[in-house]
């Protein structure tokens, strides 16, 4: 379901709400990082029930730093508030 360097959306817990890179799959979780919070060096295992793929994907080839994974993702944080709140949605009848 998930590709390496796919920007995907963290859909549920404490990072909700915030983009990231898919940077590894493996023991049935998706590893994402996104140079600020988490770092290359030491992305987050996350489940992948919560998270939401986008139809972009990175070439990881070409990030080779933090800052360079910040500035690919920047343009998807400007879009944050268009997206739909979550709870809202579950609230609704």
């Amino acid at each position: 379901m998930f590709k390496l360097g796919q920007v995907v959306w963290s859909s549920r817990g404490h990072d909700q709400g915030s983009f990231y890179v898919v940077v590894g799959l493996r023991e049935g979780r998706v590893w994402i990082a996104d140079g600020k919070r988490r770092k290359l060096q030491a992305p987050k295992a996350k489940n992948p029930l919560h998270l939401r793929p986008t139809n972009t994907v990175i070439d990881l080839s070409s990030v080779s730093s933090d800052r360079r994974l910040r500035t690919l993702l920047r343009e998807y944080h400007a879009q944050r508030e268009q997206l739909p709140d979550q709870k809202a949605e579950r609230r609704a009848p």
